[in-house]
């Protein structure tokens, strides 16, 4: 990489979960806005946001070049789940997010309502079969701004299982929930730096970050190795649709 692509991708892995609106909107043309009102829901599908897609820098990469139906995202609030990292690392360099089922809980998220085009687009970017799979969970309860209660929703699963830290998972210090348990939660940069401490390596952020872009089979190496520091997601009410 060059100095300032690499300067680039380093900001963007840091940078995750990017910044996540308390509240709904819209993307159209490139351009976000907010968003208000109710809307026809009938052809798309509910997907839990739990990381970087609920997140308009990150959906604007994602749909760059789609300009026919506008992206639309609600704020919600999840019960009984928590926004934790996965054990994995992506291929540009973020340690991301999975769900943990946890009781209890109350956990600030959001919906993507994609058309089928959209969510083919969505499952592009997700790896699926390689990082997560995509599942419908049911018996859920999920309160959304514009559409009220939900009681089924669909969601990117992390395949990896989710980072484990002092027996317990590890959330993401930007996303916002209640919990009568002492979660450990951490930045990215800090989640990183863990991460090379737990597979024993003697160097920074910023070349572990470097290294995990430009060599997909050390990455790869890597996530095996974080097995061990990991726990699989279990919830009952999972139906496995792609995987």
């Amino acid at each position: 990489m060059i100095e300032t692509s690499l300067k680039q991708a380093l900001e963007i892995a840091l940078g995750y979960p990017y910044e996540r609106p308390s509240s709904s909107f819209v993307i159209s043309n490139g351009t976000v806005e907010e968003l208000t009102s109710s809307f026809d829901h009938t052809n798309r599908v509910p997907v839990i946001a739990c990381g970087s897609n609920g997140a308009p820098e990150q959906l604007l990469r994602k749909f760059k070049n789609n300009s026919e139906e506008p992206v639309i995202v609600t704020f919600a609030t999840l019960t009984d789940f928590v926004c934790c990292y996965s054990a994995h690392i992506s291929g540009y360099g973020a340690i991301p997010t999975t769900l943990v089922p946890m009781l209890g809980v109350q956990t600030e998220c959001h919906i993507t309502w994609l058309t089928i085009d959209q969510l083919e687009k969505m499952h592009e970017t997700e790896a699926l079969g390689r990082n997560y799979r995509y599942s419908k969970l049911e018996s859920i309860s999920i309160n959304c701004e514009i559409n009220g209660q939900l009681n089924a929703a669909y969601a990117y699963i992390g395949i990896h299982g989710n980072l484990v830290h002092s027996n317990a998972p590890v959330a993401l210090s930007e996303i916002p929930f209640t919990c009568d348990l002492s979660l450990p939660r951490l930045s990215q940069r800090a989640l990183q730096e863990l991460m090379i401490e737990k597979l024993s390596l003697k160097i920074s952020v910023e070349k572990f970050i470097q290294e995990n872009i430009e060599d997909t089979d050390l990455r790869i190496q890597r996530v095996r190795a974080l097995e061990k520091f990991s726990q699989p997601f279990t919830y009952a009410c999972e139906t496995i649709l792609e995987n």
